[in-house]
């Protein structure tokens, strides 16, 4: 495509594969990621080289994204501004998209993650 990148993404769980994609070849402008599965090394090298900004809401205990991969995340972006990790408390996978809303805290998590991402995008768009 020869046209500039316009598009944000939002994208949660088994998503964040494509999201990868997405920026690896250019197609959008920035990205929010919830509760990613499925990524690898490789992948969030991709994103980092990609160099468009992306936040990471993350649940506090994820089987899919582990506090060990937050750590190689971390280790990856290195204090780069363009990439922002934010870690929902008592949080697990899914709690953006299909999280209890009559549990006070997860409500509040899923709340507070949607309104980082809608700050984000319209700081970075």
């Amino acid at each position: 495509m020869d046209t500039d990148p316009a598009l944000p993404v939002s994208i949660s769980g088994f998503g964040a594969r494509s999201m990868v994609a997405l920026l690896a070849a250019g197609e959008i402008e920035c990205a929010v990621v919830a509760h990613p599965s499925l990524l690898t090394l490789a992948d969030l090298q991709a994103v980092k080289d990609a160099g468009r900004p992306v936040l990471w809401n993350l649940a506090e205990n994820d089987e899919y994204f582990t506090p060990e991969m937050q750590d190689i995340a971390d280790g990856v972006f290195g204090g780069d501004t363009r990439f922002e990790r934010r870690v929902w408390a008592g949080t697990g996978h899914g709690f953006a998209t299909r999280g209890n809303a009559k549990v006070d805290s997860i409500r509040r998590a899923k709340e507070g993650a949607f309104g980082a991402s809608v700050e984000w995008l319209r700081r970075h768009m």
